[in-house]
């Protein structure tokens, strides 16, 4: 029974994920590339999952706004290691310029 709820709810997460409207990614900061991208990359940026997949993050952000989640990232890490847990350290919201497919730029927030 327990596994049926399980099942049962990872499928309800992940057809939400995949209908979402809002464009879901997980970034591996280590690794430097993208884990996770949801279809809807598409209406966003005109690129399939798998075109989105294979980019850096320099091939999808302006220079300004990757230096920006640059310095936002590395200031809020470092504030966390130093023991910092109020939540404008947890939880950011950034506005930033991401590059469309057919080379226009659309604003986007980001939330981490």
């Amino acid at each position: 029974m327990k596994r049926n709820i399980v099942n049962d709810s990872q499928l309800d997460f992940e057809l939400l994920v995949e209908t979402l409207m809002e464009c879901i990614w997980v970034f591996d900061l280590s690794a430097q590339k993208f884990l996770y991208i949801s279809p809807s990359i598409f209406q966003l940026r005109g690129l399939t999952v798998e075109e989105a997949m294979k980019e850096k993050l320099e091939d999808c952000l302006t220079v300004r706004s990757l230096q920006k989640l640059k310095n936002d990232s590395l200031r809020r890490y470092q504030r966390f290691i130093d023991g910092d847990r109020s939540n404008s350290i947890v939880y950011h919201l950034g506005d930033y310029e991401q590059y469309c497919k057919d080379g226009s730029i659309k604003y986007i927030e980001i939330s981490t």
